[in-house]
């Protein structure tokens, strides 16, 4: 998949997450580790439009997740911060993966992802 393919599918869902959830990606502090594992995924996969979509959200809900995560073990705890505020945002990438034609190849590529950001959503409850 050419570089400018990759370009125009990490913009398109940039886009999309600032504009759903406003958050622009400089907002997300792992967004270098982002766009990284997002080119990686969607290169090696040949990744559609809504499945990229999907892995950009997804990726950035797991971000602010470990973020959080971070923060707290270190004691800096965030007192505003509700896991139900950002809950919408897996919810919809679930949603999107879901109307991808390429579902599958999506949730088994990034499984490990997955599983870990289930594993800190039981921590929250």
């Amino acid at each position: 998949m050419p570089d400018r393919d990759v370009e125009r599918k990490w913009r398109l869902a940039e886009y999309k997450l600032k504009t759903e959830f406003s958050i622009p990606s400089e907002r997300l502090h792992l967004v270098d580790t982002i766009k990284t594992l997002f080119k990686k995924y969607v290169t090696e996969n040949q990744l559609s439009d809504l499945a990229s979509i999907a892995l950009y959200y997804r990726l950035s809900f797991f971000s602010i997740l470990l973020t959080v995560r971070t923060l707290n073990t270190m004691d800096m705890q965030i007192p505003e911060f509700r896991l139900n505020d950002i809950m919408p945002i897996y919810t919809d990438s679930k949603r999107i993966s879901a109307e991808a034609e390429d579902c599958v190849v999506l949730e088994k590529c990034i499984s490990s992802i997955n599983d870990a950001i289930e594993a800190l959503i039981k921590d929250y409850q």
